[in-house]
């Protein structure tokens, strides 16, 4: 019979919360008296004892999580993890009871009760270790629960003896399902069970953004590897992960959602907090990105029900934009927008959004850099949504980095132009208003080329560019002597967003390079710029480029100010798409594939 102290942290998980958003349901674990049942079969006895031995190395108790004062109530322990005692992996006992417990998880079959327990007792103990202790147990699934390769070997060599002997179809059948078996890994049993649990998808995802930061860790290290081979066992232990994820989140399982006003203020507080591109500082800014001439769709799965996948924001224009500025300062038109909830009475607000309106109302305009000015030259973007022709996507973020390389950004713009084009049929033009997250770093390495006596085809190609002789004029004639091509992009960020004649004429030496940048750069035959890349693949065109397109801080130093319009044409999309993965071309706009051809290198 199982003690009752043996079997403490089982019970108690019925109380706890963990980080997937969710409490565990009652059902999620047997009884005692259930379990005390199944122990009498000495068959699972050893099971049990491996579960009881696993929490005895840590010298487990579980304390419930300290109580909330912010309002929340339950509600906020749901990111919390009940059990307050973080877990470190680090004595031998401990490694060894958890690699006894993985080895009966990946063993027994899934339709078992106990390794259900096994395998969820595993999870919770993940749930509650040290950075470091995740990655010795990340560690030993990748190394350990890898094929086995005398198996492999055994399977191989009966498949060629059943080969030479001409042995009977089903006999090859079996030798061929011999060699699948044996070259799966060992932990695709474990990911499968745990798939099958209601939290088990967002774990899985959590594990595999785990996994990707091991990844980066081991690239880091690669000059003094303490494990030649672990680098390789993580990357296969992601390529199953990603490769089961990737099943789970095709189209017909993901359901576009409308964000606005109705929405949970919960959710809200999950878009400022995952949105990447444009930051989200309080709640006035929410407002705005929630408001009149504006849209906001997302990605929902079923098993993440209140978790946005990937969410887009749509500004709807009478022009095709080319300042990210005027669309997050461009205020509603329609001053008739309330927010659903009763702000006379901020008592009967729950925390979340009395914590947004907080924020709202101590925060200045500067936060989020909308306190920067539109520069001169740029369109105003106000009109009535019925007088909109265009529709812009102007940040696209991604909310799990455990989805990554999992493509649905992609299927989510097309799903959103299928929704504006029924509800909007005047709106005719799509496009984007994206940053150019690499120019800035490429251009200063180019730049370090351009010392003097330096002899570079580059370098030669743009000093013989009319841009650069207009740069360098204009400079001249203010007593300034460029050294090198990093002091005409210093002088051009000093102008900064004057919308002088003389920030246009060196901007067009900025517009020029970046658009070599974007089309004549790549890597493996492909954009070099990732969010280029994410675009052309997906068959929009590259459209127009704007200097002084994003003149906060962080525009001047990711991309020296540079905006870029992908266009989404719907009847050249798949053309496009075609034409980029098979040749690697780029679709481009006219002025941009102009400037592109100035740089002959």
């Amino acid at each position: 019979m199982l003690s009752r102290i043996g079997m403490r942290p089982l019970l108690s998980l019925r109380k706890r919360a963990t980080p997937l958003g969710r409490t565990l349901p009652s059902t999620c674990l047997p009884t005692f008296a259930q379990l005390s049942t199944a122990a009498v079969r000495s068959e699972e006895e050893e099971q049990f004892q491996a579960i009881r031995d696993f929490w005895k190395s840590w010298k487990f108790k579980p304390t419930p999580p300290p109580p909330k004062s912010d309002g929340d109530g339950a509600s906020s322990q749901c990111f919390e993890i009940g059990v307050r005692k973080r877990l470190f992996l680090t004595t031998a006992e401990q490694k060894e009871s958890l690699r006894r417990l993985l080895d009966m998880g990946v063993k027994t079959s899934q339709a078992d009760v106990v390794p259900s327990i096994v395998v969820k007792n595993l999870c919770i103990a993940y749930l509650s270790m040290e950075k470091e202790a995740k990655t010795a147990f990340l560690s030993v699934i990748a190394s350990e629960l890898s094929q086995d390769r005398d198996e492999i070997q055994a399977s191989l060599e009966s498949a060629q003896q059943a080969l030479r002997e001409n042995r009977s179809p089903e006999a090859l059948r079996r030798c061929i399902a011999g060699i699948q078996h044996s070259i799966s890994p060992r932990y695709e049993h474990l990911i499968n069970k745990v798939i099958s649990f209601e939290w088990g998808m967002k774990f899985l995802i959590d594990m595999r953004a785990d996994v990707l930061s091991m990844i980066d860790d081991t690239k880091k290290q690669a000059d003094t590897p303490s494990d030649p081979f672990l680098s390789v066992s993580l990357r296969q232990l992601d390529d199953s992960l990603k490769g089961k994820l990737a099943e789970f989140f095709r189209v017909g399982f993901l359901h576009l959602s409308k964000i606005g006003w109705d929405s949970p203020a919960l959710l809200m507080e999950k878009l400022m907090k995952y949105e990447a591109v444009h930051p989200i500082h309080n709640f006035a800014a929410m407002k705005q990105r929630l408001g009149y001439g504006r849209r906001c769709y997302a990605f929902f799965h079923p098993s993440m029900k209140d978790e946005p996948l990937v969410f887009v924001q749509v500004a709807l224009c009478p022009t095709i934009p080319g300042s990210i500025q005027s669309i997050l300062q461009q205020s509603t038109h329609d001053p008739d927008v309330q927010l659903p909830l009763c702000p006379e009475n901020p008592s009967k607000l729950d925390g979340i959004v009395q914590r947004l309106l907080d924020n709202s109302s101590a925060s200045t305009p500067s936060d989020g850099g909308y306190s920067t000015p539109v520069p001169k030259g740029f369109p105003s973007l106000s009109c009535e949504e019925e007088d909109a022709k265009v529709a812009t996507f102007y940040s696209i973020s991604s909310t799990q980095k455990g989805l990554k390389g999992v493509e649905m950004g992609n299927l989510l713009i097309k799903r959103v132009v299928k929704e504006l084009q029924n509800e909007l049929p005047h709106v005719n033009t799509f496009c984007t208003l994206s940053p150019i997250p690499g120019f800035g770093k490429w251009l200063r390495r180019m730049a370090t080329l351009s010392h003097p006596g330096d002899r570079h085809p580059f370098l030669d190609s743009i000093t013989a560019l009319p841009a650069f002789q207009h740069a360098r004029d204009i400079m001249s004639s203010k007593g300034i002597e460029p050294s090198n091509l990093w002091d005409v992009v210093l002088y051009a960020e000093k102008l900064g967003s004057s919308g002088s004649q003389e920030s246009r004429k060196v901007g067009e030496l900025v517009e020029t390079l970046c658009a070599h940048y974007l089309i004549n750069e790549k890597r493996r035959g492909k954009a070099l710029d990732p969010v280029a890349n994410f675009h052309v693949r997906n068959g929009a065109e590259v459209h127009k480029l704007h200097f002084l397109g994003d003149v906060s801080p962080a525009g001047w130093k990711q991309s020296s100010s540079m905006m870029v319009n992908y266009l989404y044409r719907m009847d050249s999309i798949e053309e496009n798409h075609l034409q980029y993965v098979m040749d690697g071309r780029i679709a481009t706009g006219g002025s941009v594939a102009h400037l592109a051809a100035q740089i002959s290198c």
